[in-house]
């Protein structure tokens, strides 16, 4: 339903890549992580400041996910279902984000109606009189609570830009060896807000469209997750 409902509003997205049975890890920074590695995330920031994104008591990564944007290269390391630590390094393997997302919601459209009300593009959406979809907006209301689309995903000029899409590998142990067990195609958008402004402290919502595939069986989701930075000193690794 969602491939078929993407190539009617936007192009469909990216193909699934081909199976490989070799896990990532990520040696970098002092860090050593593969699927089975602990990891325990060092920070209070959520509770200080009043986010729902805590780190999890679970302290090893149970799948990795890899995909590139751009000229940089996304690690998501996911501890639970529910909370991964991703890190994005430059092509010069520099770090150029660090932060923990926690799943705040996820929908479920049944209807092409409910569909086009998250990834309506700007130029259907004129064609009827109507609003664009929620996903590339510039401002995302969630409970009455705005957040505002990051300049590094999208220019600050347009009031709708088409998400940015992609295909996540993910990497876990299926039968005793780590490999490409699933992929996900995301049409995504990230927005912030600040908690707390004279300190500099900002939360984050990526707001994604997500089709999943395990084999051959797919599932299509709208999934909101919130998010803080954090910094590498944060990451506590035993291998």
């Amino acid at each position: 339903m969602f491939d078929s409902l993407k190539k009617k509003l936007a192009g469909a997205l990216r193909p699934e890549q081909r199976v490989m049975d070799v896990g990532p890890v990520f040696d970098n920074f002092g860090l050593y992580l593969k699927v089975g590695s602990h990891l325990k995330v060092r920070s209070n920031n959520a509770l200080i400041f009043g986010s729902n994104c805590m780190p999890p008591k679970e302290e090893v990564i149970q799948t990795i996910g890899v995909f590139d944007m751009s000229h940089s290269k996304v690690y998501r390391f996911w501890l639970s279902q529910e909370y991964f630590v991703q890190v994005i390094l430059t092509n010069m393997k520099e770090i150029e984000e660090v932060r923990g997302y926690r799943l705040l919601k996820v929908v479920l459209p049944s209807t092409t109606k409910e569909w086009e009300a998250w990834l309506l593009s700007k130029s259907l959406a004129n064609s009827r009189g109507t609003d664009p979809g929620f996903i590339g907006r510039d401002e995302f209301v969630h409970y009455d609570t705005p957040y505002y689309r990051l300049e590094s995903w999208a220019g600050p000029d347009e009031d709708w830009v088409k998400p940015i899409e992609f295909t996540e590998t993910q990497y876990s142990i299926v039968e005793g060896i780590v490999k490409s067990s699933r992929y996900i195609n995301h049409a995504a958008m990230a927005y912030g807000r600040w908690l707390n402004e004279e300190q500099e402290i900002p939360e984050y919502l990526l707001v994604s469209a997500e089709d999943l595939n395990i084999n051959g069986v797919q599932s299509s989701s709208i999934r909101i997750y919130v998010g803080m930075d954090l910094a590498i000193a944060d990451l506590q690794n035993n291998y």
